[in-house]
This record gives structure tokens, C-alpha cells and sequence, in this order.
């Protein structure tokens, strides 16, 4: 079970990193590409959420194995906390507009991320270490993938090219580090 948790944890993290960080660095052109100009708005918060995403996609193997091992109310008291904390956060966010909702929401899957590994590390007796050490290929090739995207987006911003262009530059020159990174994982 422990290395399974620890495997599927690196799986997720090569794979959900690399496509939060891109999609970070590649948003406002993907926002305007796609929306339109008037949803330039949504830019900032969806970054914000890029963050919670990663997060948000490791919690959830955790949840499963405390409830594979029979930890099914620790983990609902967990889920019952979050969605109090996603509501305050919401709330209290608003105050500062989409993107204040955006960070009240992501700070309430960054309690979910310890909580369920927590709970996941208690049930496999895996540790802290083993678990960061599990994402370190992901956070590598968000570096990579995120740089190149960044450097694309800005080679092609100067030239004046579209939205719709540099969104497709960005996401077809940011997939070959990631490529990279899958081949080397596996």
C-alpha cells in the first residue's frame, strides 16, 4: 500500500504540475483566446487556483486509501472541515473580488492536502519525506515546462502574435520538457 500511495502520488504530481504551471503561465492568452477580452477578469484568480489544482489532485489519492483502510469517518471529518473552510474562505475572500475568492478557496485545499496526507502517511507509514520526495519529479518538470512555456510567451508577446497563437506555441513548446518528464518517469 505504501508504495503504491508513493508511486500513484508521483504519477499524479509529473502529470498535474507541469499542466497547473503551464496553464498559470499561458492564462491570460488562453482566457482572451478562448472567452474573449471580457473575461481578462478571470485571468489572475484562475492562476491562483493553478495552485490549489496541483494540490487538490494529491489530496485525493489520500482520501482513497484512509478510506481503503478503514478510516472512513476521519476522512469525512476532514471533508466536513474542508467544506466549511471552502465556504469561509469564499467568503471571506469576496471581499477582494474573484481573485480574493479564488485564494480563501485554495487556502482551504491547502488544510485538505496535509489533512488527507496525513491520514494517508499515518496509513501507510510513510513518511513526510518520501511523500514530498514522491512530487519532486512533478515540481522538476513544472520548472521546466513552466519555464519554457514562460519563455515562449514572452518571444511571441514582443512579436505582437494573437492570444489564440501564443496560447498554441506555449502549450506545443511547454509539452516537450513535460513529455520528457513522463518518459523519465516511467
Amino acid at each position: 500500500l505504501r508504495r503504491g500511495y508513493l508511486l500513484l502520488t508521483e504519477v499524479v504530481a509529473v502529470v498535474a504540475a507541469p499542466s497547473m504551471a503551464v496553464l498559470a503561465v499561458v492564462a491570460p492568452h488562453f482566457v482572451r483566446g478562448v472567452y474573449g477580452p471580457q473575461w481578462i477578469g478571470a485571468v489572475v484568480p484562475l492562476q491562483i487556483l493553478c495552485v490549489g489544482g496541483y494540490l487538490r489532485s494529491l489530496y485525493h489519492p489520500g482520501a482513497i486509501v484512509a478510506q481503503s483502510v478503514g478510516q472512513v469517518y476521519q476522512e469525512l471529518w476532514r471533508e466536513v472541515i474542508y467544506a466549511a473552510l471552502v465556504i469561509a474562505g469564499a467568503a471571506i475572500g469576496s471581499r477582494y473580488g474573484l481573485a480574493g475568492v479564488a485564494a480563501g478557496v485554495t487556502a482551504a485545499i491547502v488544510y485538505m492536502y496535509v489533512a488527507c496526507g496525513h491520514l494517508a502517511l499515518r496509513a501507510t507509514g510513510a513518511t513526510w519525506a518520501e511523500y514530498f520526495r514522491a512530487q519532486r519529479g512533478g515540481l522538476i518538470a513544472s520548472v521546466a515546462a513552466g519555464g519554457v512555456a514562460l519563455s515562449i510567451r514572452l518571444l511571441f508577446e514582443a512579436s505582437g502574435t494573437s492570444s489564440g497563437t501564443i496560447t498554441l506555441a506555449v502549450l506545443t513548446a511547454a509539452a516537450v520538457p513535460w513529455i520528457i518528464s513522463l518518459v523519465w518517469l516511467l
